[in-house]
């Protein structure tokens, strides 16, 4: 049961994030790989100079995880690692990788998890491939969004705590719990890249960068990028 998977080692926590920082103690590679895949080079600079004082593991789909492919990844307040892959949702507690899929969570009616966030309130946000938004929370799941919004391959929290959607057809925002999210701008085709940077909110739009100050619309292009926007109808 979800509720009796206690996490068996103390590993460090972060508010928001797509992948983990690194906790010597935790054995595990996930964090690290993902760190020296996609993170800076200063990351990756650190790591070289530490040297032996780094302990990898290699986890894969003959040792736990359901599918090879991992698209996002966050560390929750009470120390679990959050896994999104191709193969479902995953949750680690630097041992075991419990996994949620069809076939013990019904919500989950696809396996490919694209995004993850987990919110200033505690809730886990799930963003999948087709479309649907899901929260976990104490426990359960729950369905925020039912479809509709494109392939969710980003997410973000806003100052004020709306949640905000990088997908396939534009950049849609929540500020209700289960209410329908708001479009605020569409141009199908490439996915739009949203994230939070300090109290405002970055994202792409018709291939180009914006920066919505305090979350609010119209965005001003980020130097070097001077279209003007307007939110979409």
């Amino acid at each position: 049961m979800p509720g009796s998977f206690e996490p068996s080692l103390p590993l460090r926590s972060s508010r928001v994030m797509h992948v983990p920082r690194p906790c010597p103690s935790l054995p595990a590679a996930l964090a690290l790989a993902a760190l020296l895949a996609f993170g800076p080079s200063p990351a990756r600079a650190q790591y070289a100079e530490a040297g032996p004082e780094w302990s990898v593991r290699h986890w894969t789909s003959r040792n736990g995880l359901p599918q090879n492919s991992v698209n996002a990844i966050v560390q929750a307040e009470d120390g679990f690692i959050w896994i999104g892959t191709f193969g479902g949702l995953v949750r680690f507690d630097g041992v075991e990788f419990q996994i949620f899929d069809l076939s013990n969570t019904p919500l989950l009616n696809e396996a490919r998890i694209l995004s993850l966030l987990e919110s200033s309130r505690g809730d886990l946000w799930i963003g999948l491939q087709n479309g649907r938004v899901l929260s976990y929370r104490a426990g359960a799941f729950e369905l925020l969004v039912s479809g509709g919004i494109g392939e969710v391959h980003y997410l973000a929290e806003g100052a004020d705590g709306s949640v905000w959607f990088g997908t396939t057809s534009g950049v849609f925002r929540s500020s209700t719990p289960g209410a329908p999210p708001e479009r605020l701008l569409g141009t199908p085709g490439p996915r739009h890249f949203v994230t939070r940077v300090g109290e405002d909110i970055v994202y792409t739009h018709t291939r180009e960068r914006y920066i919505a100050e305090g979350g609010a619309l119209p965005g001003r292009p980020l130097p070097g990028f001077e279209r003007p926007l307007t939110a979409a109808a």
